[in-house]
């Protein structure tokens, strides 16, 4: 079978992720299963650890899931050992023809696959680089061994595919891979439901408890309270902002294991009436519209969905230059920053609040850049990573 081959009918397709829970690698993984599933041509199956989300995803779909006990974010040798033989197992009673792993905890299920019997064709998408980024808080020596770990965990993979070209670039500078393949992450357009700006804007007065007014101007972000969100410098930023734009507002969507620092840190700033954490919200992109600019802080990224989603919001956003943030926008400099620069962070915020010419451009340039993320085209790359027999 070639590339250009259609997928068979009868092509057996199973897609691992670490955990079930939401998140932006859940959300790819539901999606590219869906979409196969949509086209008739391949049965698939998805397996992953704990958590609801992808299980009622699947449920309310169709597609088959596989639950896993011991397939889990951990870094114990004996979790892993645990993990590769419940794999084994799976793999005796199931014969796939493609096993498409999508999280780094889940790799192990690389090698069950190439210990069973019909050695299936291995695709390993690096959602991001997470642990091996720069960005990332670990030690020198821990590191190189994770480094070390990677290699040998990717000797068991056919196929590396990566979601940025600058995590791709990245990959092989440091040695990881020799090959590879950048496949952007992607939507349906048909499935995302934006609330308009007065109903959103409505809804989100609500959740802070402040009005939000025609002179309001709301920043959001959606996000897991997390390090690698990096929310406390937006908090930091937040601080200068607020004495030049009285009217200016930041709310937060989700949680997570910082929700406590943030808070303190927001008091401790006289910042309660500007910043809101207002807790996970299911299907929070549908409040983007009632967003003047959505704002992501990361300290490190693969390709971020929440930023697609803007994307086909039309919504202008400001963006820290992480992983494949500029290859996501038409015009990047007027909507990405260097990484924690507070200086020219706070520049191209003014230039966005003082300008709503600017803001109606990026808004409706993002929304031609969206064109370049539908499912369509990301199911149709992974086909032909699939078919490379």
């Amino acid at each position: 079978m070639n590339a250009t081959d259609p997928v068979s009918p009868n092509l057996r397709i199973f897609i691992v992720v670490t955990r079930g829970t939401v998140g932006g690698a859940q959300t790819s993984v539901f999606n590219l299963a869906r979409e196969l599933k949509k086209t008739g041509r391949a049965i698939v199956r998805v397996g992953f650890g704990d958590g609801e989300y992808l299980a009622q995803r699947c449920e309310d779909a169709g597609i088959e899931y596989t639950r896993f006990a011991h397939l889990r974010r951990s870094l114990n040798p004996f979790s892993a050992i645990r993990s590769v033989a419940e794999f084994v197992r799976h793999f005796k009673r199931e014969r796939y023809d493609v096993v498409h792993i999508n999280s780094s905890n889940a790799l192990f299920a690389a090698v069950a696959a190439k210990l069973s019997r019909h050695k299936p064709r291995v695709v390993f998408t690096f959602r991001g680089l997470s642990l091996l980024d720069e960005h990332y808080e670990m030690s020198r020596m821990k590191r190189r061994l994770y480094v070390w770990i990677f290699r040998v965990l990717l000797r068991f993979v056919d196929e590396p595919v990566f979601v940025s070209h600058e995590n791709h670039a990245t990959a092989l500078r440091m040695g990881l891979v020799t090959k590879g393949t950048t496949i952007h992450n992607g939507l349906d357009p048909h499935e995302l439901v934006f609330d308009d700006r007065e109903q959103a804007r409505r809804q989100l007065a609500e959740m802070t408890g402040v009005p939000v007014t025609d002179e309001t101007f709301l920043i959001g972000s959606i996000g897991r309270l997390a390090y690698q969100k990096n929310y406390e410098f937006l908090i930091e930023q937040m601080v200068e902002m607020k004495k030049k734009y009285p009217a200016l507002i930041a709310v937060i969507i989700g949680d997570g294991p910082e929700y406590n620092v943030l808070l303190e840190r927001i008091k401790a700033n006289g910042l309660e009436s500007v910043v809101h954490l207002v807790g996970e919200i299911t299907d929070a992109s549908r409040y983007m519209r009632g967003f003047d600019l959505f704002v992501l802080p990361s300290r490190y990224e693969g390709l971020s969905v929440t930023l697609i989603e803007a994307l086909f919001a039309g919504v202008p956003v400001l963006a820290s230059d992480v992983g494949g943030a500029v290859e996501q926008f038409e015009q990047a400099p007027f909507q990405v920053y260097p990484l924690n620069d507070g200086e020219e962070f706070r520049k191209r915020l003014t230039r966005l609040i003082d300008n709503p010419d600017i803001r109606d451009e990026l808004a409706e340039a993002n929304v031609r850049r969206s064109e370049e993320f539908a499912i369509e085209r990301v199911t149709q790359a992974y086909h032909e990573r699939y078919t490379q027999f």
